[in-house]
């Protein structure tokens, strides 16, 4: 995910990553303009909804998430997460397509996180939902965070979260046998990880 304030390279930075993505991979791109570059990537289908009920068409991100997944991307570059649409993305990227990108307006990464938890809030789904379980599905769901900002009118990038991969969890038995041996020899206990 990529955030900051607006006219910070939130779209630079996504177009930049969208040029690391293989080939070979299919993507479906989901935007309000015709922003996003797929150049190098044969394989593709780009989506547009109406902004703010411009135009002709009707059709909402919301409902460009539901049939993009019967397109069988293998990344859905959704341009900007806005509304109630948050939570059908992640529900999306939870079902299979992982290493999808997309942008939220936040000044912090603590805070794209706080803002995602408020943007799944507005769906009829998310009010369901207790702000904690939403937090901690988005801590799993999502993997990096660029923070862009700018700095005496220069884009930059502020901070980089990103989750770490999961530790090799230790054979069952292992934490406590180490235990009772440290207890054993005196050396008292030992923290588990």
């Amino acid at each position: 995910m990529v955030s900051g304030p607006t006219g910070s390279g939130k779209t630079t930075w996504t177009k930049a990553l969208i040029a690391e993505i293989p080939a070979e991979e299919r993507l479906i791109t989901i935007e309000d303009a015709p922003e996003l570059t797929l150049d190098g990537h044969p394989n593709h289908v780009r989506l547009f909804y109406s902004k703010d009920d411009q135009g002709l068409s009707r059709v909402t991100p919301k409902q460009l998430l539901e049939a993009c997944l019967r397109m069988k991307p293998d990344r859905i570059l959704l341009a900007e997460l806005r509304a109630e649409e948050a939570f059908d993305y992640l529900r999306n990227v939870n079902s299979g397509h992982p290493g999808s990108i997309t942008s939220v307006h936040a000044s912090s990464a603590a805070l794209a996180f706080e803002q995602l938890a408020l943007l799944v809030k507005q769906s009829a789904a998310g009010r369901q939902l207790a702000r904690r379980d939403i937090q901690n599905l988005l801590h799993v769901l999502i993997d990096v965070v660029i923070q862009c900002g700018l700095e005496r009118h220069r884009r930059i990038v502020r901070e980089i979260w990103f989750r770490p991969p999961p530790r090799p969890a230790a054979p069952a038995g292992i934490g406590s046998a180490a235990r009772a041996a440290r207890r054993a020899a005196g050396a008292g206990e030992i923290p588990v990880e």
